[in-house]
């Protein structure tokens, strides 16, 4: 016997007063119902999609208030605003998409920014195409049972980055640096080096959501 029929005879044991019609009609709902199913790629999909949102909300976000921050009131303030404000910013934003958003590097500057152990393969993995001249991608895959990763390559793109993250970076500079972050490992950066990458760790229970 199908096993929903079944469960609606005890249903109609119970309720003396369902009539022959009202199974009926029950059974044909149950069985025109609809299970959608979704596959691995597909969910990969989704979840690049949302990883490229949320990463790149996240980057123009701290980007514009860095940039108000050195404009208003000069770099080594601007430090200040990042030790900060920085972390509550990207908190915010995480909560927001229902992610848990981080900036890793294996050349941190704060600790925790020190990747975990899938992280810091993919940061491998992101060095060995710069040493080998292969482009930089952004990047989707399984991160646990439960969780999809999303990676996005971050490089000292501009000359505003070098100011705080280059070789030549201003005495004064450098003893805020000092100050702020006494483990610091993030200087002599050249110009378009890769400083390290977005990490966006989105569960699969919500993209699935999402696509049903």
């Amino acid at each position: 016997m199908n096993l929903l029929i079944f469960l609606l005879l005890i249903v109609a044991s119970c309720n003396q007063q369902m009539s022959d019609e009202d199974r009926k009609v029950g059974i044909r709902d149950f069985k025109n119902q609809e299970v959608k199913r979704v596959n691995k790629a597909e969910i990969l999909a989704a979840g690049l999609e949302k990883g490229q949102l949320v990463a790149s909300k996240s980057q123009t976000i701290l980007i514009n208030h860095l940039s108000q921050a050195v404009n208003e009131s000069g770099t080594e303030e601007a430090l200040s605003f990042c030790n900060i404000n920085a972390y509550p910013l990207i908190d915010s934003i995480s909560s927001s998409f229902g992610v848990t958003i981080r900036r890793v590097s294996t050349r941190y500057r704060n600790n925790k920014d020190a990747p975990d152990s899938v992280e810091a393969l993919l940061l491998d993995a992101y060095a060995y195409n710069v040493e080998n001249g292969y482009p930089l991608k952004d990047n989707i895959q399984q991160y646990d049972a439960e969780n999809l990763i999303y990676t996005m390559p971050i490089s000292a793109g501009s000359s505003m980055c070098l100011k705080c993250h280059g070789k030549e970076v201003d005495g004064s500079v450098r003893e805020r640096i000092a100050q702020l972050y006494p483990d610091d490992k993030a200087l002599n950066h050249e110009l378009n080096d890769l400083r390290g990458m977005w990490s966006v760790k989105i569960p699969v229970k919500d993209i699935v959501n999402g696509l049903e």
